[in-house]
């Protein structure tokens, strides 16, 4: 088995239970920033594919080059998770003015936690 075939074969086990997880390949172009269709070439044959792509892909999937895991599918969840949640908070606390209120690190991190909560208990929301 060549390098490339095994890159592929364990990419598509990672991205199978992403998938599992509400991942879809809309919502990991917009991760990994590539167009939608150059997502799904990659995927496709990422033999062919620029290495830049295929580097992109892998890392917000948790996975090297050489196909190694950087993070269990667990880990990549929560990642994206976390990720999503502190961007939300950040969204609500300058739409409410929340900075002019000085709201403390202490309360931005409970938001944070909740919203965390949320986007984990309808994992269809963390990658919307």
């Amino acid at each position: 088995m060549n390098h490339g075939t095994k890159l592929k074969q364990i990419l598509s086990k990672r991205l199978e239970r992403l998938t599992m997880s509400g991942l879809t390949v809309k919502s990991l172009a917009r991760t990994v920033r590539l167009p939608e269709d150059a997502v799904s070439k990659v995927l496709a044959d990422h033999s062919s594919a620029p290495l830049g792509q295929v580097a992109k892909i892998a890392g917000a999937v948790g996975l090297t080059l050489d196909g190694k895991r950087l993070y269990t599918t667990g880990k990549v969840v929560k990642k994206v998770a976390v990720r999503k949640a502190k961007y939300l908070v950040g969204l609500v606390q300058g739409t409410m003015g929340l900075e002019a209120q000085a709201v403390g690190p202490t309360a931005k991190r409970e938001m944070v936690k909740a919203a965390y909560k949320q986007l984990m208990s309808d994992r269809q929301k963390i990658w919307g």
